[in-house]
């Protein structure tokens, strides 16, 4: 970890030393040993849920004698007089909620939760250019590079393992000219006789993507290399669910990203895969897994309750359905999306009304489809529902939608006017950019000057109905700065996240993004918003 990763913890245990969990988890505390409560739920899994907004802390969850489940974290020795001093440093400088408090844990029970292990053993990094040689017990792993053209080249690794050449891994698709990689040793098969080798790849972006390839060394002695998924962000989380000493995988639906919202706007469900021999096995569905995917859910609605607007939200409404139905609740999830989903939302699913496909469809032939029809057909092609006539929809097309009977208007503004509306929100675009990688909104006078536009503004669609303009430009974004920040708040995940990315990317990131303008109806006014990032 790096310096300025903990440096901020540095701080807060100079003021009070963190005890540490004895083995046995003795919780009821006595002289100066103080937990701190960091929430309180009736349901275990809720309350593990809100401990997951504090993993910083490393919490656990514990019952206690009123049947109530607190998410708390240390113990701390605290010295007689400075509760409140050092209450007030943890909701400063880490962020803990403001009624957070102190207590002995005398009603305290057992502990019920705690935050699941990687079992990662050992990491190895490669930085695109100088060739690095990973060794652990009996497997040797060089990290290296092929040249697939003129200026890009593709990441390799190579395994040996007892002197012999065992597996070779290599991601041929979107090399870069420094393909900067990762290699990890992890327990994710129990009936190996070794940890895994896990390879990944991330070819840069806010929030894309993830390539992972393993290797997995049978009982008979064969090696195998299984193919991951293509994953936005870092990839794969690896999940020790039940402490068994291995780890399951788990990643976001990424079929959810840009279906009904943007980016941001996209609540994903979760998905658990297992590695089973030369396999990655979707277990998702498997009831040992519905406590996991309970606390994904309860995520999804704390997210909603800091905002209302997320309830008239379709790129939540869809992912909250999804991980609803997942734990029995589908039901209940589909009649509230019906009385809350926005009606008027840009993402709307369109389709033809040919025989073309909806790329070849022409714009008088597009219709738009209403959400709660998309989305229950979306959610069928997706494996979440079997029966779709359980789940009601009031219509194919929303009443108000545009037909094929009214065709757009051809009061079409100049080229060079749509182009200059793109140039002029270019400070807002950077702040949006700022704000991405951050993870939240910007804090009133924070610098976003660590993000930087070129000049190579393009349009790259107009819509006359709404008079909304579509552009593109190449960003890039200077991460340090933003760790430092970030670890100073507090927020050591997505500080750690971004200290990994300027690892591979050598400092910084460089890529183009798309991005909407769209007048409001206060005059003078336009709405922006980031859509998907396209090719450097």
């Amino acid at each position: 970890m790096s310096r300025l990763v903990v440096a901020p913890i540095i701080f807060l245990v100079a003021l009070f030393s963190q005890c540490g969990l004895a083995q046995t988890d003795q919780l009821s505390l006595s002289g100066d040993r103080f937990w701190v409560v960091l929430a309180s739920r009736a349901d275990p899994d809720q309350a593990a849920a809100a401990a997951q907004e504090f993993l910083s802390f490393e919490p656990i969850v514990v019952r206690s004698a009123n049947g109530w489940f607190a998410a708390v974290a240390g113990p701390f020795g605290i010295p007689s007089g400075s509760g409140r001093q050092f209450l007030d440093a943890m909701i400063k400088d880490r962020h803990a909620p403001k009624d957070a408090y102190l207590t002995k844990g005398a009603s305290f029970i057992e502990t019920v939760w705690r935050s699941p292990a990687t079992n990662v053993m050992d990491t190895s990094q490669y930085d695109g250019e100088h060739d690095v040689t990973f060794r652990a017990n009996d497997v040797e792993i060089k990290l290296t590079r092929r040249k697939s053209s003129d200026e890009d080249s593709a990441a390799v690794a190579i395994g040996t393992f007892k002197g012999k050449q065992a597996f070779q891994m290599e991601f041929t698709e979107n090399p870069s000219e420094k393909p900067a990689s990762q290699v990890q040793l992890i327990r994710l098969d129990p009936n190996s006789p070794m940890p895994q080798v896990v390879f990944t790849y991330f070819w840069q972006g806010a929030h894309c993507c993830t390539m992972t390839k393993i290797a997995n060394l049978d009982k008979e002695g064969n090696w195998h290399v299984i193919d991951g998924e293509t994953l936005d962000g870092d990839g794969y989380i690896f999940e020790d669910i039940f402490g068994k000493g291995y780890s399951y995988l788990v990643s976001n639906d990424n079929a959810f990203l840009y279906a009904f919202d943007s980016y941001a706007g996209s609540f994903p469900p979760i998905r658990i895969h297992q590695l089973v021999g030369d396999r990655l096995i979707d277990v998702t569905k498997e009831p040992q897994f519905q406590h996991r995917l309970l606390q994904s859910l309860f995520l999804q609605e704390q997210s909603a309750k800091e905002s209302d607007d997320n309830w008239h939200s379709n790129g939540f409404l869809a992912g909250w359905v999804a991980s609803s139905l997942l734990v029995g609740r589908g039901d209940a999830a589909w009649t509230k999306m019906l009385a809350s989903y926005d009606h008027q939302s840009d993402f709307a699913t369109e389709k033809c009304t040919t025989n073309l496909p909806i790329e070849k469809c022409p714009d008088d032939r597009k219709i738009k489809l209403a959400f709660p029809f998309a989305l229950r057909q979306f959610l069928q092609d997706h494996g979440y529902i079997n029966d779709a006539s359980r789940f009601n929809v009031p219509f194919e097309v929303e009443p108000s939608s545009p037909t094929q009977q009214n065709p757009p208007s051809t009061n079409v503004a100049p080229q060079s006017y749509r182009l200059q509306q793109c140039a002029n929100v270019s400070d807002l675009v950077r702040k949006l950019i700022y704000q991405t990688f951050a993870g939240r909104n910007i804090h009133s006078g924070e610098s976003y000057d660590s993000v930087s536009l070129q000049n190579d503004t393009t349009l790259e669609e107009f819509d006359p109905t709404t008079e909304k303009v579509t552009c593109a430009v190449t960003y890039e974004i200077t991460l340090r700065p933003l760790v430092g920040r970030l670890a100073e708040e507090g927020n050591f995940r997505r500080a750690e996240s971004l200290m990994r990315l300027s690892r591979r990317s050598s400092g910084s990131v460089s890529t183009r993004v798309r991005y909407t303008v769209k007048p409001t109806a206060t005059t003078g006014t336009v709405y922006v918003e980031l859509l998907s990032r396209t090719s450097p």
